[in-house]
């Protein structure tokens, strides 16, 4: 026959095997190593690469899915800031992008940098002219916001406002050239 302190002691034994399958074991696990991205490379699509596109108004500057970029008069050349906020800014949306920004040839990536805007964002410069899109074009290669109240201009390969809006030449080539576009007719903002 058992004695009672063996029967204890069985009983103790398989009370703390069930409390210790109860218990849960708490596994400590390694956090990987981050991994680096490749960098953005001027032949790569990211949200911030600025191409070139063919319009009606010759090369001009746009996104990756080949929506035209804009100029806007009242910005001052290489100023480091956007004259158009607040309401502005919903109809002529920066093109926000994080520096470096990335480019197609025959874009040189010296040619652009990064403002931070009034309300903290960032905003894309080409050659010191930030950079907009506009909210009436619906697709690539639409240039509807040229010549907007005589201030709102495709962003050109120059980089420049023109004086007096040229109007659209006809393309013959899907092929960007170095030879730029520029401003347009319109109605005002």
């Amino acid at each position: 026959m058992i004695s009672r302190n063996l029967y204890l002691l069985f009983i103790a034994a398989i009370l703390a095997l069930l409390a210790a399958g109860c218990v849960q074991q708490t596994i400590v696990q390694q956090t990987p190593a981050p991994t680096s991205l490749p960098p953005v490379t001027a032949t790569t699509n990211a949200p911030d690469t600025v191409t070139v596109s063919v319009t009606s108004f010759g090369n001009v500057l746009a996104d990756p899915q080949g929506k035209t970029l804009y100029f806007f008069a009242h910005d001052v050349s290489a100023g480091g800031a956007s004259a158009c906020t607040g309401q502005c800014a919903v109809m002529w949306p920066p093109f926000a992008a994080a520096a470096p920004v990335s480019v197609t040839p025959p874009l040189a990536a010296a040619d652009f940098s990064t403002i931070i805007r009034s309300d903290g964002t960032q905003q894309a410069t080409y050659r010191g002219r930030p950079l907009y899109y506009y909210s009436g074009d619906t697709g690539p290669q639409v240039v509807n916001g040229n010549g907007i109240g005589g201030l709102w201009f495709v962003a050109n390969l120059e980089g420049t406002v023109p004086t007096t809006p040229p109007t659209p030449v006809p393309t013959t080539s899907q092929t960007p050239s170095l030879a730029g576009g520029g401003g347009g007719g319109g109605g005002g903002y």
